[in-house]
């Protein structure tokens, strides 16, 4: 029995990360720590904050032969997954262009609306909808393409929420060895959907947000699967998280290659850093150096 515990405990980890690790029988949660004294009672106890910065973190996770790992849960979604699978099979041929689209009428709500959505403040969120949407898309996009990006220019607007401090749309390019990823994410659309389109040297396929579209060279090559639930259905998706905690479970006793995950966060974490760079600089393409996945 492997006992944990959790760092923050807002509606995504209540919803989510701790019914998935309650129903484990191989793994107990003992503490909890969050900023908000009365969460606490959820469980029996809490610990003190943990740093949170990523390299500090990743150097003491190398110094201790500890595993840090970041909960990419959009790769077990049905429609991701099912994507990802029909690339490694080559039913579309090398990717060359990805397009994704998530469209919002505003952030998810916080776990306490008395002091406000943090996911506006950028003190505690760190930036807007690039910060709270990008980082997924970032870790799902690059292993579609399976290339390391060479660069990004990006855009970081008030479309809407004009007195927020943070920004409510971001347009994203990104840049690899032979193809290119077009992102869009807003708070300020009047629907809420999700939708990609990633295209080959064989084929495109299309995501719309719960249905695959196959469209491959030939009449005979069209096909299409249902994947619910759609992709925008929610915020928490307990039901993409056993797959997370099973990945960790296999790091933590070396039954899965160590520093996988923690190199798809180093990569989000610098293209989040570029693409804001970017948009300070008017949209200028700033170079991702060393950047791998």
């Amino acid at each position: 029995m492997r006992r944990g515990a959790i760092i923050g405990l807002g509606n995504v980890a209540l919803q989510g990360h701790l019914p998935g690790w309650r129903r484990r029988r191989d793994v107990e949660i003992v503490a909890v720590t969050d900023v908000r004294p009365e969460q606490h009672a959820l469980v029996p106890a809490h610990v003190e904050h943990a740093p949170g910065d990523l390299a500090p973190l990743a150097r003491l996770a190398e110094e201790t032969g500890r595993v840090l790992h970041t909960v990419h849960n959009w790769h077990h979604a049905p429609i991701v997954r099912r994507t990802a699978e029909l690339i490694r099979e080559g039913r579309i041929g090398r990717v060359t262009h990805v397009i994704w689209h998530t469209l919002r009428t505003r952030p998810a709500s916080a776990g306490d609306q008395r002091t406000g959505n943090w996911r506006v403040d950028p003190a505690i969120a760190g930036g807007g909808v690039l910060s709270d949407h990008g980082w997924h898309v970032f870790y799902v996009v690059q292993r579609w393409v399976g290339a390391s990006p060479s660069s990004v220019s990006a855009r970081l607007e008030r479309r809407r929420h004009v007195a927020w401090d943070v920004e409510d749309t971001a347009t994203v390019r990104v840049t690899y060895p032979g193809a290119t990823a077009e992102i869009l994410l807003t708070w300020a659309s009047d629907v809420r959907r999700n939708w990609a389109e990633i295209g080959g040297t064989a084929g495109t396929l299309e995501l719309q947000d719960d249905t695959l579209v196959l469209k491959g060279e030939g009449p005979a090559a069209h096909s299409s699967w249902p994947c619910p639930p759609p992709m925008s259905d929610g915020s928490h998706h307990p039901d993409w998280f056993d797959a997370i905690a099973s990945e960790f479970l296999a790091e933590t006793a070396a039954a899965a290659p160590r520093r996988e995950n923690l190199a798809e966060s180093r990569l989000c974490v610098a293209l989040e850093h570029a693409a804001r760079e970017s948009s300070r600089q008017g949209g200028r393409e700033i170079p991702i150096a060393g950047a791998r996945a």
